[in-house]
């Protein structure tokens, strides 16, 4: 009697079964789910800007091939028409875009973001020898290509700059993150109503005892039996 008497006042002292099974499985899931998320984190700035760049690119490039682009740059002729390209795939990527003829003279512009800087930028991303770059200090774009617009004899002409502004990566990488944390959310929450039927199932089985408790029963059997 004794002995029982100790092993359950040393239960009242220790943590429910039930309550250790769901803290322990409930700190693995977190645990796992928070290394996940920043790996993720991570992984998605890099794909987010890799993606906008390619879209850069492959704007300006099939803006620079357009027949109806190619004669007004070459004639300086038809720029209504051209204004209205430019604009609607502006609009429509959230991207800002200039036409230049070969002298660096700007023919058509949109800048979804209205800045005074944008053409200093667009004659920047011209000279560069690089078609694309991820930053630009003091400037808030990110995510620039230029292609060259050539005659039939396939002379430069002009270029076609496009650029991706900051706050469309932002936005889409603010989405992601909200994505991604309600989905771990959830995850969180299902797994610990798991964890509290499976804390629940362990401890019907074990008829509602507590380990302390079977540990305490055994030992006076044992005690009992020799």
């Amino acid at each position: 009697m004794e002995r029982r008497s100790n092993a359950i006042n040393k239960q009242g002292t220790t943590v429910p079964l039930s309550s250790n099974v769901v803290l322990r499985i409930t700190f693995v899931i977190f645990f796992s789910l928070l290394i996940t998320s920043i790996l993720i984190t991570r992984r998605i700035d890099d794909v987010v800007e890799e993606r906008l760049g390619r879209n850069a690119i492959s704007i300006a490039a099939v803006i620079a091939n357009t027949p109806v682009v190619k004669e007004a740059v070459e004639t300086h002729t038809a720029l209504r028409d051209i204004e209205n390209i430019i604009s609607t795939v502006g609009r429509t990527n959230n991207a800002s875009l200039v036409v230049f003829d070969n002298q660096y003279n700007p023919l058509v512009q949109y800048d979804v973001a209205g800045r005074e800087k944008f053409l200093d930028l667009a004659r920047e991303i011209v000279n560069r020898p690089l078609p694309t770059s991820m930053e630009i200090e003091n400037l808030q774009y990110s995510m620039q290509a230029s292609s060259a617009i050539y005659n039939d004899n396939n002379e430069p002409i002009g270029y076609v700059v496009a650029v991706m502004p900051n706050d469309l990566v932002n936005a889409i990488i603010d989405e992601s993150m909200l994505l991604i944390t309600l989905a771990h959310g959830i995850g969180l929450l299902v797994g610990i109503v798991g964890a509290i039927l499976l804390a629940r199932n362990i401890k019907e089985i074990l008829f509602g005892l507590e380990p302390e408790t079977i540990a305490s029963i055994l030992q006076e059997r044992s005690a009992m039996l020799d």
